[in-house]
This record gives C-alpha cells, sequence and structure tokens, in this order.
C-alpha cells in the first residue's frame, strides 16, 4: 500500500496550491495581506486541482518552501518600494538646496519688492558722522558698533569717496581705516546685480594680503551695514572652498577676498567682476612685499575700466606708488601723521641683551611685568613655534599663530587671545597688519624685523583708537643696523634701558650713533674704474686671427 501511494502524493503535490486553494492550511502566510500577481501560482493563475482531492503528507514541505520563497520576493519588492520615492525625494532636496538663492529677495534688503524695514534710532549721539553725509541705515550701524566721532582719515577720506572720487589714504594704525572705506561704499552701492549663469557678481571688491585682516573686514563691514541690508562675504584660503561658495551664492554685494582665493573662485566660474564698480586695495604694499602684485594684477584686468579706486595703508612708500600710478584716476592723496609715524600714545623702549641672553631676559620680562593681552613678534616661523613651546614650558600661558598653522588654528589662537583666554600671542608678521584686537597692553619685539616699515605696523597693534600702550624691542649685537634704520624712519632715537635684578653678561652693542654704515653688495657694472679699485682686473679682449 505504501508503493501504491506515493506516485499519487505527488501527483497531489503538482496540482494542490496552498497560495491559490482557499481550504488549504497555510499556517506561514497567516496575517499577511494576499497580494496578486508574480511568479508561478502568484500571477493570479486558475488553480488545476480537482475538487475533493487528498493532501499527501509530501504537501506540507512543498509549501513552506515556496511560501519562504513568496515572502522574501514579497519583501525585496516592499523595500524597493520604499527606497525609491526617499532616494527621488532626497535627489529633490539637495537639487533644492543646490540652487543659488541669490536672486530671492531678503528680508533684511531695502531695495526690491520688500518693504523697507524702520531704521531703530542710534543709541549714541553720531551726528558727527551725520555730518559727513552718511544715511541713517548707516548711522544705526555706526551707532551699534560703539563709534562716537570720526577719526581724522574718516573724516577726510568718507566724504571724498562719496564724492566718486580714487583715494590714496596713508595714516597711522589703529586710526579706523576700515571704516574710512567700509562706510562710504556701503552707501554708494547700487541695487544687487542679477548673477551671470552661477557666478555671482559683486558690487564692490576689497583685496587684502592676510585671511586675518579680511575675517576683521568681513567683521567691520557685517556690523555697519547690520541696518542696511547690504551682504558683506570674505573669501580666503586656508579653509574649505565648498562652504564659503555657498556663503556668496546667498548673495554678496561688497566681497573682501585673498588674491589666490579670489582668481580660484573667479577660474571655477563661481564669481565674477564685471559688475565692479568700487576696488580697494588694503595694505597694498604689504602685497607688494609678500609678492602678491602678479595675482593683483590679474585681477585688475578683470574689472571693469570705469571703476573707483582706493588704497589705504600706514605706510606707503614711492615704489608703491609708482606701480599703482597707472590704476588710479585724478586721485585724492590723504596722508595723516607720515607715512611711517608711530602713534604718539605707545611708549617705546629697547632693552639691550646679548645673543645667548634673549630667551631669559624675556621670561624674566614677564615675571616682572604680569602679562596680560601682549603680543610677541618673531621673524620666521620657526623660531615663533619654538618660542611658544619654550615660553609654554616655563609657565607663560601663549599660543603661536603663523602661516604654517592651519586656518583653524591660527583662528582658535586668535580667538583664545581676543576673549583672554590666552594672555600672550606669539606671532609672526602675518598679523601685524590691520588686525584689530582690543585691550592689548604689550608688543615685544622678540626679533627686529628687517624691514623699518612693519617696525610700524608691529607697535600699531597697541594704542589703538587713542589707548596707550608700551613697545619693547630685544636688541642684540646684530640687530644694530635694523635698529638704526628704524630711528631713521619714524625720525626718533629711541630710549634704552636695563632690566632690573636682571644678571646680564658682557655686552658689545653700539649706540646708534656709533653704528657704522652697513656694507652694501658689491655688483659689478661693468665699469674699468670701478672694477680696478676692487681688485678687479679686465679681461683682455681676444684678437682676430690674421
Amino acid at each position: 500500500m505504501a508503493h501504491v501511494g506515493a506516485p499519487i502524493a505527488k501527483e497531489e503535490s503538482h496540482c494542490m496550491n496552498p497560495v491559490t486553494d482557499p481550504t488549504m492550511e497555510r499556517p506561514q502566510a497567516q496575517g499577511r495581506r494576499r497580494r496578486r500577481g508574480g511568479r508561478g501560482r502568484r500571477d493570479g493563475g486558475v488553480s488545476t486541482a480537482q475538487p475533493g482531492a487528498t493532501q499527501s503528507p509530501a504537501a506540507p514541505a512543498a509549501t513552506a518552501a515556496e511560501t519562504g520563497v513568496v515572502e522574501r520576493d514579497e519583501a525585496r519588492r516592499s523595500e524597493t518600494r520604499r527606497s525609491e520615492p526617499r532616494r527621488d525625494e532626497t535627489r529633490r532636496t539637495e537639487a533644492r538646496r543646490s540652487e543659488p538663492r541669490h536672486d530671492e529677495p531678503r528680508r533684511s534688503e531695502p531695495h526690491g519688492d520688500e518693504p523697507r524695514r524702520p531704521v531703530p534710532q542710534p543709541s549714541a549721539d553720531v551726528s558727527a558722522f551725520a555730518a559727513l553725509g552718511l544715511t541713517p541705515e548707516l548711522l544705526a550701524g555706526v551707532a551699534a558698533a560703539g563709534y562716537e566721532r570720526p577719526t581724522p582719515i574718516q573724516e577726510q577720506a568718507i566724504p571724498r569717496v562719496l564724492a566718486g572720487r580714487d583715494v590714496v589714504g596713508c595714516a597711522q594704525t589703529g586710526t579706523g581705516k576700515t571704516a574710512a572705506f567700509v562706510l562710504p561704499i556701503l552707501q554708494l552701492m547700487k541695487d544687487r546685480a542679477p548673477a551671470e549663469g552661477r557666478a555671482i557678481a559683486p558690487s564692490a571688491l576689497v583685496v587684502t594680503p592676510t585671511r586675518e585682516l579680511a575675517g576683521q573686514i568681513e567683521e567691520v563691514g557685517q556690523a555697519l551695514a547690520a541696518h542696511s541690508g547690504r551682504r558683506v562675504v570674505a573669501v580666503y584660503g586656508g579653509v574649505g572652498y565648498e562652504p564659503q561658495v555657498k556663503a556668496v551664492r546667498c548673495g554678496v554685494d561688497l566681497l573682501v577676498a585673498t588674491p589666490g582665493r579670489l582668481l580660484d573662485m573667479i577660474q571655477r566660474g563661481d564669481i565674477t567682476l564685471s559688475t565692479v564698480s568700487m576696488l580697494v586695495l588694503d595694505e597694498a604694499d604689504r602685497m607688494l612685499d609678500m609678492g602678491f602684485w602678479p595675482d593683483v594684477r590679474r585681477i585688475l584686468h578683470k574689472l571693469p575700466p570705469t571703476r573707483q579706486n582706493m588704497f589705504f595703508s600706514a605706510t606707503m612708500s614711492k615704489q608703491v606708488l609708482s606701480v599703482i600710478e597707472d590704476t588710479l584716476n585724478k586721485p585724492v592723496f590723504i596722508e595723516l601723521g607720515g607715512r611711517a609715524t608711530p602713534v604718539d600714545t605707545v611708549e617705546q623702549r629697547v632693552l639691550p641683551v646679548s645673543r645667548d641672553q634673549k630667551l631669559d631676559l624675556l621670561v624674566e620680562y614677564f615675571r616682572h611685568h604680569e602679562p596680560d593681552r601682549t603680543l610677541v613678534f618673531a621673524r620666521t616661523r620657526h623660531r615663533a613655534e619654538r618660542l611658544s613651546r619654550t615660553l609654554n614650558h616655563k609657565g607663560v600661558t601663549c599660543a603661536a599663530i603663523h602661516g604654517d598653522r592651519s586656518q583653524g588654528q591660527r583662528q582658535e589662537a586668535l580667538d583664545g587671545f581676543k576673549d583672554g583666554r590666552v594672555k600672550v600671542l606669539v606671532a609672526t608678521d602675518v598679523v601685524a597688519r590691520g588686525i584689530d584686537v582690543e585691550g592689548i597692553s604689550h608688543v615685544i619685539n622678540y626679533d627686529i624685523p628687517t624691514n623699518p616699515e612693519d617696525y610700524v605696523h608691529r607697535i600699531g597693534r597697541t594704542a589703538r583708537a587713542g589707548a596707550s600702550g608700551i613697545a619693547v624691542s630685544l636688541l642684540t649685537e646684530d640687530d644694530v643696523h635694523e635698529l638704526k634704520a628704524i630711528e631713521r624712519l619714524i625720525g626718533a632715537t629711541l630710549e634704552r634701558h636695563d632690566l632690573p635684578a636682571f644678571d646680564y653678561d658682557k655686552r658689545e652693542i653700539p649706540e646708534s650713533h656709533l653704528v657704522p654704515r652697513k656694507p652694501g653688495k658689491l655688483v659689478f657694472n661693468g665699469g674699468a674704474r670701478r672694477s680696478a679699485s676692487k681688485g678687479i682686473r679686465r679681461k683682455a679682449p681676444r684678437r682676430s686671427a690674421g
């Protein structure tokens, strides 16, 4: 009997299907909704099972296997249906986020179809700024920034810039040159130009040599433009490219940039300078010294030929004036306090010391004078880093900022110095131009600069906006020629002092008037008499044969 029943069970397992036959048990399919379509018996076909046929023992095993396949297939399709709409929605969301939004009117913009927001009344007396011809929106920003009276450079530069004149301004450090060009630029701006494709077109451009200076100008510009609806954005190297592109695509009226990053964004098609009507070169002499002038020339060629030009710096040499002369159109020259004169409120001192005791004298100076926001300048990046580590080892909390550090590290050190967490900041000349940190009590030249004009920029970090400060220079026997050049530039002889209770070694440092003239480089110019006086004999000409 067992042999006869086996073929019958096999035949019944062929024709019976638990999915299509409602009389059959489906223990694994309970609680699941039956779907139409699919492969095999799930495609809605008609069952060929005979009514009243009995189920064989082998059918439950086949039913469980087929049910498992059905469930796996349905799970895959369900996951596919769930994931596909999500991927499409993600693409649409990313597309909406990546689309430029500079053409959309912002709530804070006074131009366009948006109604002008009421301008708050200035909280302080800014009548002196109002006399310069500034609008109420800018006066509200001036009051919010804490300005009370315009500085001499602001009094002379703002009306001339508002009149559309080219301006070359030379004033002492800490006299408010940034606001002298930012305020009139914000007022002269027209409505934001539409983008050319994906390239954003700013109305005004400020080119500056360092990242720190670009960030400072952006900060000042955003504070002054808070109630005008103008947008100020800074772009510079050392940080990610995409975040700055996103900031620019949100719209920009005044663009502050370093030369390298600006050329990079122009080359990639993210910025166009075809609508720039006002150009500012801040610290033009520094850009010339740092070798940025070829990049600046390339930027100038991309600007419209008709524009308003402004140049501002604490020092303006004849070399710089000769270079920028062809870019100016009947400029107005504003020179206050001399081309390289420190402010009168800076007390300048010189501490003579031997080369081997230089570091010990600096540590001893910090022990006698509690460091309270002190800026120390070193000549090279390596010396700045090594000096910072040594001072921390000696118990003086300090940080270093120089070109070898990333922008994040530099910004972290500068922020710690601003909020008082770091008492001493060791830096190279990267922060000697335009960085405005309030409350710097001391500036120490651990290494006297080889360029005399850098000395003026260094000590200008203290005694800003009428405050007082102290500038100390450590003088060794190797720096006497540099000190003499500095004294010649500023037109004064710096007093020399000794630190009490410091055990000095033997020092052989002459006074400035006893320092011999620094020998120059010998350059052979082909003069026979000059060559003979230096012991150089002229080579006899070769005679031709015959």
